[in-house]
């Protein structure tokens, strides 16, 4: 809830991804443009004034397999959501 009472809800927008962490840490380009950039790129969802255009919502979170030697999951997952009210 947000300090005006509000309240945001939300819509999961696509299915989840997963991305290998090393492919992340990598400078992979898709479509020109870092694959890290692309994920966490927010100039989109935002006016110039600072108001939101999207709203979008980025879920990132550890996935894939753990590696008992570091200590870490593999991957990390993300998830997009957009406001739906």
């Amino acid at each position: 809830m947000l300090a005006d009472g509000r309240r945001l809800v939300y819509a999961v927008s696509a299915a989840p991804i997963s991305v290998s962490k090393q492919r992340l840490t990598a400078d992979l380009r898709v479509a020109g443009t870092p694959l890290h950039h692309q994920i966490f790129d927010q100039s989109g969802s935002y006016h110039t004034d600072g108001g939101p255009l999207s709203g979008r919502l980025l879920l990132a979170s550890c996935g894939g397999s753990f590696d008992n030697g570091s200590g870490n999951y593999e991957d990390n997952v993300f998830v997009f959501a957009l406001p739906v009210s």
